[in-house]
């Protein structure tokens, strides 16, 4: 279009002089920059779009990296200026805090059988349970595993979206269940946290 071109290169030579070579007048030239949003409102309009379609997450990192997939030539410097104009802000995610091991407890402690044994020669010596945490779509979760310590087969898990006694339970019936029974002298060596110290 002969004014984009006109407005594109209206620094390098004077205005007058392109729309003489074109054939069109200065005034419907300016006429028409008028009507175009400038380079800035345009940026502006596409920082607000992205940060709606994000629902409000996307700081100025994700926003100005967008920006340059869809071809839009804003920096990162310029990007953060404009959310600010605009008084945007990406939605800072609460950090997941894990609920963890309880050891201040009242239900005492038994006492440590592992050490006394020491390294297991067989299977069905020594179980060891323990817990830990993953994300997913919908958030974090726990898992619960009781593995046997010489073969390092895991026997029984569990997940849940609660820490508890009843995600270290469930674990340990799917590892009795595994086996078939409960072995004789098994020992289930695990941490001294309230979920395994409970009755």
């Amino acid at each position: 279009m002969k004014y984009r071109f006109i407005d594109q290169n209206r620094h390098r030579h004077e205005v007058g002089e392109l729309c003489e070579a074109l054939g069109l007048s200065p005034s419907a030239s300016h006429r028409w920059r008028e009507g175009e949003p400038s380079l800035r409102q345009q940026h502006k309009e596409s920082i607000l779009e992205l940060h709606g379609k994000s629902r409000g997450r996307y700081g100025h990192r994700p926003i100005y990296y967008h920006l340059l997939e869809e071809g839009v030539n804003c920096g990162r410097d310029r990007t953060l200026r404009l959310m600010k104009e605009l008084e945007l802000e990406g939605i800072q995610r609460k950090r997941f805090k894990p609920l963890g091991t309880n050891s201040e407890h009242d239900f005492g402690y038994s006492a440590n059988l592992f050490k006394e044994l020491g390294k297991p020669t067989g299977c069905n010596q020594v179980w060891v349970a323990d817990t830990t945490y993953l994300p997913t779509r919908d958030g974090w979760m726990y898992l619960a595993t009781v593995m046997d310590l010489f073969s390092r087969r895991i026997l029984g898990w569990s997940i849940s979206w609660h820490n508890d006694a009843d995600l270290v339970c469930e674990a340990l019936k799917a590892a009795v269940l595994t086996r078939g029974s409960i072995p004789p002298g098994i020992i289930n060596h695990s941490d001294r946290g309230s979920t395994y110290a409970s009755a």
